[in-house]
């Protein structure tokens, strides 16, 4: 009896373990039934079942728009699984603002383009990668300008093959890292997730107009060198919660076209830059909102004027945690200031000139001056000063190319050896004296 309820049992369990296998493989088959790949069979609406080869896609569907196809969104609200555009993917402008939420990946080989005409805002949710390579986002009438993409997921997501976006939004608690190619903003960079990190890639980001709204918890500039460039007509604000993100660092960052105004909310915000600040034209302003903001360089970064018109010395260059080295390349024009400079390491004066009032620009390191085209030229009051003796950290300079002058001060006092103490002009280096210059040693 023993062994017959044994077997009893044994061969009850057989039956539960097929059943249950059963269940598992209808689970199975209905899952593969639920993720169609849905694939366009001609142009039309996205809600229209002939559009597609198995109806209108589903929320768990990959959807592929073909080559030669233009698929239109005109419903509120389109849920799918992922997305491959190998064809046109447009926003139908006669009904109002439509979505697109995607869950997954969104893979671009076509075109992402609006309703001629169309201003209505319309959004791409992604929850995923946004591949770009081969693919365009491109303006008609309205045009992409007013596409937004928010990447609203909560793993890692990633832009790759660069584009130009209206507005970018990352919302998700994931993290948002670009890539190699380049990014451009026209409208609004608005980073509000309080949980994922955004990584720019080395391909960097150009900020056409409007505003970068950094609101959460992690900007890395840094990690892969990349470059943000300031560019456009179009007056732009770096708005900063400086609860979360203090300092804000950048590697290389570019100022071109307007001025930039740097806001701090919340609380104080250094803007440091970490390698490279170049300023094409115009400047930085602070906002005077109640919270500080300041600047300030890395250890080894450099401060380039590279302006096609006179500069006046504004924000970017602090007299406390100011840049190591300075390049100076204006060609005819003025570089201006109504106080007294010092560069810690070396100064690059390639051509231009250098007007600081009755004030001194002193040099701790190295100085090159004009030695292809134009003219290195100091202001007959401005006094350059070759080391800073005094305060014990002399070391030895050399100058090479060429400058002209009114006033030079050497001062290598308590250098920790007789090299320590030079000055030499190597190469074509030259000091040219204007009349009734002044130099002291």
């Amino acid at each position: 009896m023993i062994f017959d309820t044994i077997a009893l049992k044994q061969k009850e369990n057989s039956f539960v373990n097929l059943a249950g296998l059963l269940v598992l493989a209808v689970l199975l088959s209905v899952s593969t039934l639920s993720a169609t790949v849905t694939t366009s069979v001609g142009s039309g609406n996205w809600s229209a079942a002939g559009t597609w080869d198995n109806g209108v896609p589903a929320a768990n569907d990959t959807v592929i728009v073909a080559n030669g196809h233009i698929v239109t969104i005109n419903v509120n609200t389109a849920t799918i699984d992922s997305l491959e555009i190998n064809g046109t993917l447009r926003f139908n402008s006669g009904g109002g603002s439509f979505s697109l939420d995607v869950n997954g990946n969104i893979d671009n080989n076509g075109t992402i383009d609006l309703d001629e005409g169309d201003l209505a805002g319309h959004t791409i949710y992604i929850e995923g990668d946004f591949d770009n390579t081969g693919g365009t986002i491109v303006t008609s009438g309205g045009g992409p300008d007013f596409i937004y993409f928010n990447f609203d997921g909560a793993g890692s997501m990633s832009i790759n093959g660069g584009g130009t976006f209206y507005r970018l939004i990352h919302s998700g608690t994931g993290s948002l890292t670009t890539g190699s190619s380049l990014i451009t903003v026209s409208n609004r960079l608005d980073l509000q997730s309080t949980a994922g990190g955004f990584t720019v890639g080395s391909g960097g980001i150009t900020i056409e107009g409007g505003t970068i709204n950094i609101k959460g918890s992690s900007f890395d500039a840094t990690t892969n060198s990349s470059t943000i460039t300031f560019q456009g007509s179009t007056a732009k604000t770096v708005d900063v919660d400086g609860n979360n993100i203090s300092p804000l660092t950048f590697y290389n960052c570019v100022l071109k076209d307007a001025d930039v105004t740097l806001l701090a909310t919340n609380a104080d915000v250094t803007f440091t830059f970490n390698n490279q600040l170049t300023i094409d034209e115009n400047k930085f302003v602070f906002s005077a909102s109640g919270q500080t903001e300041s600047i300030a360089y890395g250890s080894t970064a450099t401060l380039a004027y590279n302006a096609n018109t006179n500069v006046t010395i504004g924000n970017e260059w602090p007299s406390t945690n100011g840049p190591q080295n300075v390049d100076i390349n204006i060609g005819t024009n003025t570089l201006s200031g109504s106080a007294s400079y010092s560069v810690p390491k070396d100064l690059n004066f390639a051509v231009g000139t250098i007007n600081l009032g009755a004030n001194n620009l002193t040099v701790l390191g190295n100085v090159t001056g004009s030695d292809i085209t134009g003219s290195s030229t100091i202001n007959d009051q401005t006094t350059l000063i070759i080391g800073n003796g005094a305060s014990g950290n002399s070391f030895s300079q050399t100058i090479q190319g060429s400058i002209t002058l009114n006033k030079l001060t050497v001062d290598k006092r308590n250098g920790a050896d007789a090299d320590a103490n030079t000055v030499s002009l190597t190469g074509s280096g030259s000091l040219t004296f204007t009349d009734n210059s002044t130099l002291t040693i």
